[in-house]
């Protein structure tokens, strides 16, 4: 995660782009990012974000430390600790790394269709 290129190239999660392009139209949809603690990550992450995404603007790219003080009606996260402090609704996204969170905090989804 520290070496440079990483998040570069990252892959696009399947049917990722179609679903927050819909999103993106009916919402005010922000893209928010953890990417401080890997300050390489930063220029890294704006620009996979703009060749895969280009419906999403500058604008709406959050890049952060934490995201406990991002306030909204809905965020959708793979991490459960980003979304323990969120008061809006919690939506969990289906990743190895949390298969065995339990799901009494959030609703779950495992695919962006």
């Amino acid at each position: 995660m520290r070496s440079s290129g990483f998040f570069r190239r990252a892959p696009v999660i399947a049917n990722s782009i179609e679903g927050l392009e819909y999103l993106s139209d009916k919402y005010n949809v922000l893209i928010v990012s953890s990417a401080t603690e890997f300050p390489a990550s930063l220029h890294e992450k704006q620009e996979w974000l703009n060749e895969h995404y280009p419906f999403i603007t500058w604008k709406q790219m959050i890049f952060c430390g934490r995201k406990d003080s991002i306030k909204g009606d809905i965020m959708i996260d793979d991490h459960p600790k980003n979304l323990l402090s969120f008061t809006g609704k919690r939506i969990l996204f289906t990743q190895p790394h949390n298969m065995y969170v339990p799901d009494e905090n959030y609703q779950r989804v495992s695919s962006w269709k």
